[in-house]
C-alpha cells in the first residue's frame, strides 16, 4: 500500500508517522484497508473521534483491488462487513459505517439497537422499514444494497451518503445571514429552493407508490458532496392504508415538524397530505432560516402543531422581503385542514417552479395590476415597441387635433384613470372586508382549539365528586341564576349546565359529568375571549351585557360520545324532549375531521335564531374519539360588523354565497337573523355573473352586467376560513362615484 495515498483520508494537520502507523496496523489486521486504518488510529488515540468520523463520511476514496479470488470466496463464509464507527443513533436503531471486505468499499449499515433481543413487533417494524426503503428506486432516496442477518441481529446495508444535512445547510445560511453581502443572501435562497424541489420530487415519487415518510425534517435530508439531495431515515414510514378507518395511530415523529393530524395521532396522519405539511414547514425554514413551529418543549410543539400554528414568516437579515407568492405557497402547504392544501406534493413542487419562473402561482392568482405587471415583465421588447408605437401615434394624432379635441382626449384619459382607480378602490374595500371576516373566523377557530385541548385534558383526569351539578341535580340551583332578556331563560354566569342524552343512564356517565363540570372556567373564558374582550379584563367582569344584550359568542359547549353535553352559560332552559347531541350535524361533522370544521348555518335549538357553529373533535391520549368541542357565533353580529362595508352599505347589497351557489345570507335580510325559526338557503340570483368555471375556482374578480335596474357592478372574493364567497353588487355609476369620492378624501 502506498501510504502517500492515505493522506487523502487523513486531516491536513495530521502529524503522525503514517508509514510506521500503517505497518503497525497491518501487523494486527489480516486484511488491512484504508478505512479500517482510520478506525484503528481513533482507537489508538492518534486521531480524534470527530476527525475519524469526518474521514469515514467524507467521500474521499482510496481505491484498492485484489486478484485473490480465493480470499474473496472465503469471506462469503464469514463476516464480510467490518464495523468502523457509529455515525447516527435513534430510539430503535443505529447507523454504522462498515467496510465491505469483499468489494473493498465503505457503506452504511443500519441495525436494531436491541439486536437479537428485539421483540417481534420491533423486528417487524425494522423489516418494513428495510423493505420500503429498498423498493423506492429514486435518485432522491438513499439506495439499499442488501439485507443482513446474523444470530438474530437484523440489519441492512445502504449507500453511504457523503455530504451534509439540510439542517447543516440552514445553520450555515443563518450564520452567513448575520454578515450579509449585497445580493448573496437572495441567491443563496434560490439554491435552497432548488434543494427543496429535489426533496419534493422524491416525496412525490414515494407518495405515488403509496408510502408516507412521517418524519420529514432537515436532519433527515442529506445534501451530497456532488449536489444530490436525498431523503433519509424511513424508520417510521408506512404504506398508505387502502381505507381510512377510525382506528387511532400513535403520535410518532418529530414534534416541531408534525402536521396537525399527526399531532392528534389521527388516521389521517397516514396520508400524503401530512407529509406535505411537514414539507411546508421545511420550506418555511429554508426561506426564513427560522423554525415555523414556535414551541420550545415537545408538548408545546405538539400543542402548536395541533392548532396548525406557525410564526409569522420573515426574511433573514440582509434578504429581500418574502414575496407574497412564496408566502402563499408555504401557507397553502401548511394549511391546517388537509383539504385546503395542494392536491399532492407534485402540485406543490410545480407551484414553486412557477414561482421560480416568475409565473402566476396557484396559491396566489394574479389580480388586476399584478397581471399587467407580470405580462410586461415577460414581454419587455413587445411592451417597448407598443410604447413607442403609442407615442408615435399620439404625436401624429396630436398634430392634427384642435385644442378642443386635445381637451376631450385628456378628459377621456382622466376619466379612464379615475375608473381604473375606482375599481381598485372597490377591490381594496371588498378585500378588507374579507380579511376582517376571515380573521374573525380564524379567531373563533383558535378559541375552539383551546377548548379542545382543555377538554381532552379534563376527560382524562378525575373531577371533584362532591360538587353539585347544575342541570342534572334537580335540587341544585346556582345562587346567581337570574332571568335573561337575551336568552329568555334563567342564566347563571358562575357555572355551566349539564345534560344527558336520552336513553343514557346517569350512573354510566357520573364520573364524566364531574370531569366536564370542572371546565366552567374554560368555557367562560372562551366565550369572553372569543367575543373580543381584552385578555387583561377579568372574565367575570366582562360578562355584564351577557344577560341583556348578549355577546358575539352565544354558546360554548363540550359534548361527549358517552352522551353528556356541557354548556356555558348555564341556563335552566334545557333541551327539547328526546334530544341527543350525537345526532346533530355540528357534532357529526367533527367526528372524522381533525381540526376546526365549520357547520353550515342553522337555527338554534334554544330559539336563539341563526347561529354559525365551529366544532372540533376531541381525542384521548391514544387517539380515540371522545367527543366534540364547539361554539356558536351569533350570525347577526357577523352580518352587522363584517358583511357591509361602511363606505358602501347605502348603495350596495352584500352576500355570502356557498360553493353550491346558494345564499348563506344577504345584507338586506340581516335583521331577521335573530327571529328565524327555520332556515332554507335560496339560489344566488346572479350566479351566471360569477366565474364560468364555478365557485370552486376560488379566484377573485369583478365585472359589469346589465339588469332591468340598469348597469351593475359585481365584485367577488373567496373567504379562506369557510368555503364561501363574499359578493357585493351595486349600480355601476353610483359605485364609481362613491369610490371617486373616497379617493379624493385626504388620508388620515
Amino acid at each position: 500500500m502506498d501510504t502517500r495515498l492515505l493522506r487523502v483520508l487523513l486531516p491536513p494537520n495530521f502529524e503522525g508517522d503514517v508509514d510506521a502507523l500503517w505497518s503497525a496496523y497491518s501487523a494486527e489486521e489480516a486484511a488491512p484497508n484504508p478505512y479500517g486504518f482510520v478506525t484503528w488510529l481513533f482507537h489508538q488515540g492518534d486521531l480524534p473521534g470527530k476527525a475519524a468520523r469526518a474521514a469515514l463520511t467524507s467521500g474521499r476514496a482510496v481505491l484498492t483491488v485484489s486478484g485473490d479470488t480465493t480470499r474473496v470466496l472465503e469471506l462469503a463464509d464469514g463476516p464480510h462487513l467490518q464495523p468502523l464507527g457509529v455515525i447516527g443513533r435513534g430510539a430503535m436503531g443505529e447507523v454504522v459505517v462498515v467496510h465491505d471486505r469483499a468489494l473493498r468499499r465503505t457503506v452504511a449499515l443500519k441495525r436494531t439497537l436491541a439486536g437479537s433481543d428485539a421483540s417481534a413487533q420491533e423486528r417487524a417494524a425494522f423489516l418494513i422499514e428495510a423493505q420500503i426503503t429498498a423498493q423506492l428506486d429514486h435518485p432522491g432516496i438513499v439506495s439499499v444494497h442488501g439485507f443482513e442477518s446474523d444470530d438474530g441481529q437484523m440489519a441492512y446495508t445502504m449507500q453511504l451518503v457523503h455530504g451534509s444535512t439540510l439542517e447543516d445547510v440552514i445553520t450555515e445560511a443563518h450564520r452567513a445571514s448575520q454578515e450579509p453581502q449585497a445580493g448573496l443572501v437572495d441567491r443563496a435562497l434560490d439554491e435552497r429552493l432548488h434543494m427543496f424541489l429535489a426533496v419534493a420530487d422524491a416525496m412525490a415519487y414515494a407518495h405515488e407508490r403509496g408510502v408516507v415518510h412521517r418524519d420529514l425534517k432537515p436532519e433527515n435530508i442529506m445534501v451530497a458532496s456532488h449536489g444530490e439531495v436525498m431523503v433519509m431515515d424511513w424508520g417510521i414510514a408506512r404504506l398508505v392504508p387502502s381505507e381510512i378507518g377510525n382506528d387511532p395511530i400513535r403520535i410518532v415523529g418529530t414534534p416541531i415538524y408534525m402536521s396537525p393530524e399527526q399531532a392528534y395521532g389521527a388516521p389521517f396522519g397516514l396520508l400524503p397530505a401530512s407529509d406535505q405539511y411537514s414539507l411546508g414547514l421545511i420550506l418555511y425554514e429554508l426561506v426564513s432560516l427560522q423554525r415555523a413551529n414556535p414551541g420550545d418543549e415537545p408538548l408545546a410543539c405538539i400543542q402548536a402543531a395541533r392548532k396548525g400554528h406557525t410564526e409569522p414568516l420573515q426574511p433573514p437579515p440582509g434578504a429581500s422581503k418574502v414575496r407574497p407568492e412564496l408566502a402563499a405557497i408555504i401557507g397553502k402547504a401548511t394549511a391546517r385542514k388537509p383539504s385546503q392544501r395542494y392536491p399532492d406534493v407534485a402540485a406543490l413542487a410545480e407551484d414553486l417552479r412557477r414561482f421560480l419562473r416568475d409565473e402566476e402561482v396557484v396559491a396566489a392568482p394574479d389580480e388586476g395590476v399584478r397581471k399587467l405587471e407580470r405580462w410586461v415583465s415577460h414581454h419587455r421588447e413587445l411592451t417597448l415597441l407598443i410604447g413607442i408605437g403609442l407615442v408615435l401615434l399620439l404625436i401624429l394624432t396630436g398634430a392634427g387635433l384642435t385644442a378642443l379635441s386635445k381637451a376631450r382626449l385628456a378628459e377621456a384619459e382622466r376619466q379612464a384613470l379615475l375608473r381604473e382607480e375606482a375599481l381598485r378602490q372597490l377591490g381594496a374595500i371588498s378585500t378588507r372586508q374579507v380579511r376582517k371576516l376571515d380573521a374573525q373566523l380564524h379567531n373563533y377557530e383558535a378559541v375552539v382549539a383551546g377548548m379542545t385541548y382543555a377538554a381532552e385534558e379534563a376527560l382524562t383526569r378525575p373531577g371533584p365528586l362532591d360538587v353539585p351539578l347544575f342541570g342534572v341535580d334537580a335540587d341544585f340551583t346556582p345562587e346567581d341564576l337570574a332571568p335573561s332578556s337575551f336568552y329568555d331563560v334563567g342564566v347563571s354566569l358562575s357555572t355551566l349546565d349539564l345534560n344527558i342524552a336520552t336513553g343514557v343512564p346517569r350512573a354510566a356517565v357520573e364520573e364524566q359529568l364531574h370531569r366536564l363540570n370542572s371546565l366552567t372556567p374554560t368555557l367562560r373564558s372562551a366565550l369572553v375571549r372569543g367575543s373580543g374582550v381584552p385578555s387583561t379584563q377579568d372574565p367575570m367582569a366582562a360578562l355584564g351585557p351577557l344577560r341583556s344584550d348578549g355577546m358575539p359568542l352565544v354558546w360554548t359547549y363540550i359534548a361527549t360520545e358517552a352522551g353528556v353535553i356541557a354548556n356555558y352559560p348555564g341556563t335552566d332552559g334545557g333541551y327539547p324532549e328526546g334530544y341527543d347531541h350525537r345526532e346533530q350535524s355540528w357534532y357529526q361533522v367533527a367526528t372524522d375531521v381533525d381540526g376546526p370544521v365549520w357547520n353550515m348555518l342553522g337555527v338554534d335549538e334554544s330559539d336563539m335564531g341563526l347561529l354559525l357553529t365551529v366544532s372540533e373533535g376531541l381525542h384521548g391520549t391514544s387517539g380515540e374519539f371522545l367527543g366534540v368541542a364547539a361554539l356558536d357565533v351569533a350570525f347577526p353580529y357577523l352580518i352587522e360588523n363584517f358583511l357591509d362595508a361602511p363606505e358602501l352599505e347605502d348603495i350596495t347589497e352584500s352576500f355570502l354565497v356557498g360553493e353550491d351557489g346558494m345564499i348563506i345570507v344577504r345584507s338586506s335580510e340581516a335583521k331577521n337573523a335573530f327571529e328565524l325559526t327555520a332556515y332554507e338557503p335560496k339560489p344566488f340570483p346572479y350566479l351566471d355573473e360569477l366565474p364560468r368555471e364555478g365557485l370552486a375556482s376560488r379566484a377573485a374578480g369583478w365585472h359589469k352586467f346589465t339588469t332591468d335596474e340598469g348597469v351593475m357592478e359585481i365584485v367577488w372574493k373567496p373567504l379562506e376560513a369557510v368555503p364561501w364567497w363574499y359578493v357585493v353588487i351595486g349600480e355601476r355609476e353610483a359605485l364609481f362615484d362613491r369610490a371617486t369620492e373616497l379617493l379624493a378624501k385626504p388620508t388620515e
